[in-house]
């Protein structure tokens, strides 16, 4: 799985959703591209897309409430902890 960053400038400048979808696109255009362009598969690099974006969104929260736990220094109200 590649690894993707948010350009926060952009989202800035268009808008969080916008600059998501952006993204998004990008990385299904360079699945297809590493496929050859073969047709059938748009909707599979779309979708794998979403979920790289979503999963690197979610990662640096997800890592701090981790460290917090470990050291049993947490500021996370338990309702908000992560299952």
């Amino acid at each position: 799985m590649t690894r993707h960053r948010i350009d926060f400038q952009l989202g800035n400048e268009l808008g969080e959703e916008e600059a998501k979808r952006r993204l998004i696109a990008d990385i299904a255009y360079f699945a297809a591209e590493r496929r050859g362009f073969s047709p059938g598969y748009e909707l599979d690099d779309w979708l794998q897309a979403e979920q790289e974006v979503e999963a690197s969104m979610e990662a640096p929260a997800r890592a701090v409430v981790d460290t917090d736990a470990k050291t049993g220094t947490s500021n996370v109200p338990p309702s908000y902890a992560l299952r």
